[in-house]
């Protein structure tokens, strides 16, 4: 079976207990190959998808990301986002950035023409881990990483608003804010509209019916 095939079984055995009670899900998945594919998952009941680029500039996408360009390539990887966005919520289709792999003007390029095109683009810090092969190379330096995380989350108030409101800061799009690789850049997002910490609870009956 492929790995889209096993994909799908998950979702079919999701789909009974989702159309019972609504549950956040985001898919974090390699963006799909045609419009059918985003149709069906877009169909499930799923909450939101995050076909992440993690590289905005072309070229260091295909260099540090070459079996997304090999498999999918980023023209059809923004494509897919753009169809998930026509089939879901407002900003329900996610891409994420990994935030200092690339120049700072290329990240906030990819970031303001996303969020203008109605994807919420969220980011992550590179952190050089050991045994990968960017262990030993410099991670970006705070002050830098600050100046990305503020005027990105800045670019996307001003495109795409809908990213700030309240369901999603709840978890409806599937992640936890204060949870989640991604927390600085949520603490970004509440300098601009405060927020106390998400009210999402998870009750025993949600769990069970996952287990």
């Amino acid at each position: 079976m492929t790995d889209w095939g096993i994909f799908q079984e998950i979702l079919e055995r999701l789909k009974p207990l989702l159309k019972e009670k609504y549950f956040p899900i985001v898919t974090a998945i390699t963006a799909t190959r045609n419009k059918e594919e985003t149709e069906y998952l877009c169909s499930t009941g799923i909450s939101s998808v995050a076909f992440n680029l993690e590289i905005w500039d072309e070229k260091i996408f295909n260099d540090i990301c070459p079996g997304k360009t090999r498999r999918i390539g980023r023209d059809r990887w923004i494509e897919s986002l753009k169809e998930a966005r026509d089939l879901l919520k407002p900003a329900r289709a996610l891409s994420s950035f990994v935030v200092g792999l690339e120049p700072r003007e290329s990240v906030l390029a990819g970031i303001d023409y996303l969020s203008s095109e109605g994807i919420f683009p969220i980011m992550s810090p590179f952190i050089p881990m050991v045994g990968t092969e960017y262990e030993g190379k410099e991670a970006p330096k705070s002050g830098w990483v600050w100046d990305v995380h503020e005027r990105a989350t800045e670019i996307i108030y001003k495109n795409l608003p809908e990213a700030f409101c309240d369901e999603i800061w709840d978890g409806d799009i599937g992640i936890c804010p204060s949870c989640t690789t991604t927390k600085l850049f949520f603490d970004f997002m509440r300098r601009i509209v405060p927020r106390e910490n998400p009210r999402r609870v998870m009750s025993n009956e949600s769990v069970e019916a996952f287990v």
